[in-house]
């Protein structure tokens, strides 16, 4: 049995902590905050494998210059973070290429393949968590569009997943009512389900709690201490955590502790809105993704608003003219307009890799620390999967799938 120190109670470090303990290693998260409350709780909560795909894509490029400037685009850079993000834009510039978006998408289907099974898993343990399997329904106001996810069927399919059913007009007013008859067709993805994200959090953090690991709230970690290339310890204002292996899971966060580590973690921060809405006046049977206009998700008893990517540091601060752009922009999908009881507006801080991919696997010059960081929009289909097979690499096992791709030391220095 090994003393594990995982940083950072987010979904990902989470899952890891619930496979380790399931493998009864000694567990501590330490998070800075409470557990969940940060881009793991207000996200859309879809567990979509075949529908998972890196950021950078061939074309992005010249659509991004086009939206990267207009606050109302779907893709808005600050103008004042360009300075501090140009490094890291000329890196993920060279991964919107065919060649890579292919690569991309194989590793990371690999990689989330299992996340079915593993979330039938929680069930079975007991992890309470709202979990819903409807599918997923992709809309489109045009047929030409369909064609823009051709390639992206192309590799959900020759990785193993069914294509997607092509939906009519007509159709999809009889499977969503509350869509626009405006909508020209749609595809529908029957495989894939959704959560609740709040609820798998916590769920989570209950099991772990329940089944005897220490969560440590409220700790930020100052210093780490370091002999030769082994973690001793990290430091928190009042406390100094002893273990035999350091797992970093911070998301967003990771390339400020990767200073105290000793690395350089090239993980910006792409921030994204929601709007939760309580007790709504339509509803929907499975999540509705709009493209580039974003989505929305059905819950028990609440509607889920979101999407839009802004690259302007790390940030909680609320852009009101944002937000009612994912109103507007959702107007031309839905029949009616959606109120409710209550509107809760959220921001979260989504963690980009220049290549679109997470880092997983043991830091760079340092024999017992790791990290698993990178998700993207892919932190609850990726986050049982990347539990497993970073539970699995720390116990000393040999991973289901090449993690290769996923190499933190994939990545020079960015400056």
């Amino acid at each position: 049995m090994k003393r594990i120190a995982i940083v950072g109670g987010g979904v990902i470090g989470l899952a890891t902590a619930y496979f380790l303990r399931k493998q009864n290693h000694e567990v501590i998260l330490i998070d800075k905050g409470v557990p969940g409350q940060g881009c793991s709780r207000g996200n859309m909560g879809w567990i979509c494998p075949s529908l998972s795909h890196p950021v950078p894509a061939p074309g992005l490029v010249g659509q991004s210059m086009k939206w990267m400037l207009n606050r109302k685009g779907p893709l808005y850079v600050k103008p004042s973070a360009v300075p501090h993000l140009t490094p890291w834009l000329l890196e993920f510039t060279k991964y919107c290429t065919e060649d890579a978006f292919k690569r991309g998408t194989k590793a990371m289907i690999d990689l989330c393949s299992t996340a079915f099974t593993l979330f039938d898993g929680l069930e079975e343990d007991g992890v309470a968590i709202e979990m819903h399997r409807n599918g997923i329904l992709k809309v489109f106001l045009q047929e030409s569009e369909v064609e823009e996810s051709a390639l992206e069927h192309s590799l959900s399919a020759q990785n193993g997943f069914p294509k997607p059913e092509l939906i009519t007009s007509e159709k999809l007013q009889n499977m969503e009512p509350n869509l626009s008859p405006k909508l020209a067709c749609g595809l529908y993805y029957p495989m894939e389900r959704h959560v609740r994200p709040e609820s798998l959090s916590k769920g989570l953090s209950a099991w772990l709690q329940a089944n005897g690991a220490t969560i440590k709230h409220h700790t930020e970690i100052a210093k780490v201490i370091k002999s030769y290339d082994r973690v001793e310890a990290i430091q928190s204002a009042t406390e100094s955590i002893e273990a035999d292996i350091f797992l970093m899971a911070t998301g967003a966060w990771s390339a400020m502790l990767g200073d105290h580590f000793g690395m350089s973690i090239p993980i910006t921060a792409g921030k994204g809105y929601s709007i939760t809405i309580s007790e709504p006046t339509i509803t929907f049977r499975q999540p509705i993704y709009f493209g580039s206009d974003g989505g929305i998700t059905p819950f028990n008893g609440a509607l889920r608003m979101g999407g839009t990517m802004e690259l302007s540091g790390i940030n909680t601060d609320i852009d009101q003219k944002r937000v009612q752009n994912i109103r507007r922009s959702l107007e031309k999908y839905v029949r009616y307009e959606i109120k409710g009881q209550d509107e809760l507006v959220w921001t979260g801080m989504r963690p980009m890799t220049p290549d679109g991919l997470p880092m997983l696997g043991r830091a760079p010059h340092l024999s017992n620390a790791y990290i698993a960081a990178g998700h993207a929009m892919e932190g609850i289909t990726m986050s049982l999967s990347t539990g497993k097979v970073m539970g699995d690499m720390i116990n000393g096992d040999t991973p289901a799938l090449d993690l290769t791709p996923f190499a933190p030391s994939r990545f020079k220095k960015l400056a």
